[in-house]
């Protein structure tokens, strides 16, 4: 202890007192007078920087990402109208809607906000708990994993849009139910019917109550629906 009633103007802290003194607002951030003075901070130690930067924001290198983003601009992924209307013969990524994103991630790379977590989900989801990014996409299945096991209150937003682009929603993830052709008739006329089983309003409730997922029946976001949908709109409060 520091025999004064003053406060020192410079103390040195050991790294697991690094969280503490940030929300302790004792502190003045460095990188008020950083930014003030154009300090020059690009020769320091890499991993001294890791340590102290928090990334603004991060992607997982997975294409299903830039699918999103391009359908949120009103764009298509591939041609023929994604494949719905003939074979897709060419990718479409490199038209406006894919320029727009890749140049975003590329400004943010050269602002030094774009974190690089690689291709694992798990290590850009422990890095958001880590508190070492701020913000980055995910499955809405990731919701209540994130909000449970986070020791901050954590915040969800829908995709974003460039300036002066209309958003147009995600396109559906995928994670369908296949029926398989080469098997017994009576395994597939159960397998109908399970299908019959998951796609009931009140089940649908209860499966994306459990998993994040979002429910496949219209009558699920329904109050008079079947269950009265008391477990979803409870689920919908505490993960808005």
């Amino acid at each position: 202890m520091v025999g004064t009633s003053e406060a020192p103007a410079l103390v040195q802290v050991f790294e697991v007192g690094t969280k503490y003194m940030i929300e302790s607002g004792y502190i003045e951030p460095m990188q008020t007078f950083i930014d003030r003075d154009n300090f020059d901070v690009s020769q320091f130690e890499e991993n001294i920087l890791a340590y102290y930067q928090v990334d603004g924001f991060s992607v997982i290198s997975h294409g299903w990402f830039t699918e999103q983003m391009i359908a949120n601009q009103g764009g298509l992924y591939v041609d023929n109208d994604n494949g719905r209307s003939g074979e897709p013969t060419q990718a479409l990524i490199n038209q406006e809607e894919g320029q727009r994103w890749f140049q975003w991630l590329a400004d943010l790379r050269e602002d030094g906000t774009l974190g690089n977590y690689g291709r694992d989900w798990d290590d850009h989801r422990a890095a958001f708990l880590a508190q070492t990014v701020t913000m980055y996409l995910d499955s809405t299945a990731s919701t209540s994993g994130n909000v449970n096991n986070a020791d901050f209150e954590v915040g969800t937003a829908f995709l974003p849009v460039p300036d002066g682009v209309e958003p147009h929603g995600a396109a559906v993830g995928g994670a369908s139910l296949w029926m398989m052709a080469d098997i017994p008739e009576e395994v597939q006329e159960a397998a109908w019917e399970f299908i019959k089983y998951a796609a009931q309003p009140d089940v649908q409730v209860q499966w994306a109550a459990s998993t994040g997922y979002f429910p496949i029946t219209k009558a699920a976001h329904n109050e008079s629906a079947a269950h009265n949908e008391s477990v979803l709109q409870e689920v919908y409060e505490q993960y808005p």
